[in-house]
């Protein structure tokens, strides 16, 4: 008996959801998306029998499908405007229902909605409550040549939900659309029926499903840049291949193990720089994204050698017959020197030197001179130093005697 009644109470309840729902929910279109993020899919979908499916919400009842980053399983409940709750999974023994996909799904595969997290592409059921045995909704099947590619998928750069999902009991659900930008109204193709019916014009609404919780995709690790600017400095480049990340980080270590933070970015940056570094050492480099709802695997390691401080240059003793040019190099690694004058390479030395005497004045005097010096192979260059070796002499005004 009680049993009964709480079942009864059940289904009142239920109906009086559905009132309040519908009512409050949608009766405004111009609020797409609007769901509160709490790690969940948000946006709606739309049929043209089943009408708007908002897939969550937290006024005036907190419900919503979630997805599972690590297993790709979707669980919780959608709301559909004409025929009420819309079932995502886990199995459970909910009475009247019959909510256990395992065993009651009418076709393979037998599971509630799932996605592949390495394809982005979705597979399994989800339920329509009210609808009972009929109520059945498969999120794709490649094996019907009209749904071919056309089910439901997730862009793994994105979070957008695309393509199709199908209820068999097509006289009163059918296709059910993700996101409005597959309506391209293609006349051959009846899927598009979905998007408004007509087949005429452009949905005039935009709507789509979002899953902005979605791990970001793994950025791929470009060129490791020696920084001449900065003391033992590399600068760190990759591709972005989300637009979900929340950041990047990256982090540096001898002997690809033993990991430790290099630098970190916020979004949509694709490089970043730090010093730190010791010199003659080789360091390995990797980059991952972070996102909301977790974050993406490392890429694969890349070695990069450390970069060196520029040569500091100075000025010697000078005169009308010689310039002598002085620097310093902190750090290992160097090559060589080139000595640059006006542009050109004046001289090249070993690693050794530390200083170079330019005997190639011209000794009338009153030209300038820029020297700087070039540490070879990391091209790493000084600043330049300026001189006037022998001024132009004026001459003597010396006072004769009118005759």
């Amino acid at each position: 008996m009680l049993k009964k009644v709480l079942k009864n109470i059940g289904i009142v309840f239920l109906l009086f959801l559905a009132v309040a729902l519908s009512f409050i929910l949608f009766r405004n279109k111009t609020d797409i998306i609007h769901a509160d993020n709490k790690g969940r899919i948000t946006g709606w979908a739309y049929g043209n029998n089943i009408g708007w499916v908002s897939v969550s919400s937290s006024t005036p009842v907190d419900y919503g499908v979630e997805i599972n980053n690590t297993t790709g399983d979707f669980s919780g409940y959608a709301w559909s405007e004409m025929f009420g709750w819309i079932y995502f999974g886990p199995d459970t023994t909910i009475p009247t229902y019959g909510l256990i996909a395992s065993s009651s799904a009418p076709s393979d595969p037998k599971t509630w909605a799932k996605f592949a997290t390495t394809t982005g592409a979705v597979t399994g059921w989800a339920k329509i409550l009210l609808a009972g045995a009929d109520g059945w909704i498969k999120m794709s099947d490649d094996s019907v040549d009209v749904w071919n590619g056309k089910g439901v998928k997730i862009d793994l750069a994105t979070g957008d939900f695309s393509g199709w999902a199908w209820n068999n009991d097509s006289a009163n659900v059918g296709w059910i659309s993700f996101n409005s930008a597959d309506c391209d109204q293609d006349s051959n193709n009846y899927i598009d029926i979905a998007c408004f019916g007509d087949n005429t014009t452009t949905p005039v609404i935009s709507y789509k499903v979002n899953f902005s919780n979605l791990i970001p995709v793994t950025p791929i690790m470009g060129a490791i840049e020696n920084l001449p600017s900065f003391c033992y400095g590399a600068k760190v480049n990759w591709a972005d291949k989300s637009s979900n990340e929340t950041g990047f980080v990256v982090e540096k270590s001898r002997d690809s193990s033993n990991w430790s933070i290099f630098c970190s970015v916020n979004p949509d940056i694709t490089n970043c720089f730090n010093s730190g570094l010791d010199p003659s050492t080789t360091y390995y480099f990797r980059v991952k994204a972070t996102g909301a709802g977790g974050d993406s695997a490392w890429s694969p390691s890349d070695p990069g050698n450390t970069s060196y401080c520029a040569p500091v240059v100075s000025l010697g003793s000078f005169d009308c017959d010689k310039v002598e040019i002085k620097w310093a190099q902190a750090g290992e690694g160097v090559d060589h020197y080139e000595v640059w004058r006006n542009n050109g390479v004046l001289a090249t030395t070993t690693v050794a030197t530390i200083n170079y005497i330019d005997t190639d004045i011209d000794p009338k005097g009153g030209d300038k001179y820029e020297y700087k010096i070039i540490a070879q192979t990391e091209g790493l260059t000084s600043d330049s130093v300026f001189v006037i070796p022998c001024p132009t002499k004026l001459p003597k005004w010396k006072e004769v005697k009118p005759e």
